[in-house]
């Protein structure tokens, strides 16, 4: 993070004309939500509630780290969804409901949504940025 001439801290953001690798883009929240009612292991935990108690217990992370962390909860045979590509589930479970998400798009058309709108997620506070 960069300063500004008053001090304050400035985040890099995506570029809207650059093509993002997993393991160049950052998933963060810095949002402190009070503990959730749901109880269990992760694995049973809903998607978007896994991924922020993984980043408030480990703080920032890469899309790549997320999308292995969801490989290794999901139980012995069962497939997670979009197993093929993990980091697009985890791209497609960070904008959640309120950002304006094509269907069935790819990961790069997903990450430019992202770029075009850089807003924090509106429930757990998720930020896509630059590693």
């Amino acid at each position: 993070m960069a300063k500004t001439a008053g001090g304050r801290k400035t985040r890099k953001r995506l570029d809207p004309e650059k093509q993002y690798s997993p393991a160049q883009l950052m998933v963060s929240t810095e949002r402190t939500l009070p503990p959730s009612q749901a109880s269990g292991a992760l694995d049973r935990l809903p998607a978007r509630e896994a991924i922020y108690r993984t980043l408030q217990r480990r703080g920032p992370m890469t899309v790549a780290d997320l999308a292995a962390e969801f490989g290794a909860m999901t139980s012995a045979g069962a497939r997670p969804p979009y197993a093929e590509d993990p980091a697009l589930y985890v791209v497609r479970m960070i904008g959640g409901g309120g950002r304006s998400l094509p269907p069935l798009a790819s990961f790069d058309a997903l990450v430019h949504a992202f770029a075009v709108d850089p807003a924090p997620d509106p429930d757990y506070g998720f930020e896509l940025l630059p590693a």
